[in-house]
């Protein structure tokens, strides 16, 4: 999955980019910030993006006995890459604001909740990049599936091996 966040990254990134220079970055209001506007909307669909955002940020921990200093490099992926995954999606969060005019965007975004991003992604790069995008979220749902089963299986690991669970699992 880590491969695709990447990818999805990537294509963030594109959009931000092409969001300033069709549009300047006085397209990029600050009034988006005003907690009437944060909060003004549907906030169960922004939590859900939220928690999809962050998603498998745990795997740090997981996978951390594999670290050569665990301790060391756990906390500080724990610390750092949220932080920085953080402040990349709000300016690409920001972007399809301002992609979408800041005095437009709620209206757009309740009335299409499902295609917003598309909609500006298609607009401000080009439909190519929507079809990509599209097919990314297709094969990131098989390997997020298939990141679940592995995390499973780790847990399953541990537990086996600390003997809460029957000790065959620990091998």
């Amino acid at each position: 999955r880590a491969g695709w966040d990447g990818s999805y990254r990537r294509m963030a990134l594109i959009f931000v980019v092409a969001v300033i220079a069709r549009q300047g970055i006085s397209a990029f209001s600050l009034e988006v910030f005003n907690p009437k506007v944060m909060f003004g909307g549907q906030i169960g669909i922004c939590v859900m993006m939220v928690v999809y955002a962050f998603g498998g940020i745990e795997s740090n921990a997981i996978f951390g006995e594999e670290a050569r200093d665990m301790k060391r490099t756990v906390r500080r992926a724990g610390l750092i890459a949220p932080c920085l995954l953080a402040v990349f999606y709000t300016i690409a969060g920001w972007a399809l604001v301002a992609a979408l005019g800041a005095n437009h965007a709620q209206e757009k975004a309740i009335a299409f909740p499902g295609t917003v991003f598309f909609e500006a992604n298609t607009a401000m790069v080009g439909s190519w990049s929507t079809y990509l995008i599209q097919w990314m979220i297709l094969f990131s749902l098989f390997a997020a599936l298939l990141g679940v089963h592995n995390f499973g299986m780790r847990y399953f690991f541990a537990l086996g091996r600390d003997g809460v669970f029957p000790r065959l699992l620990a091998k």
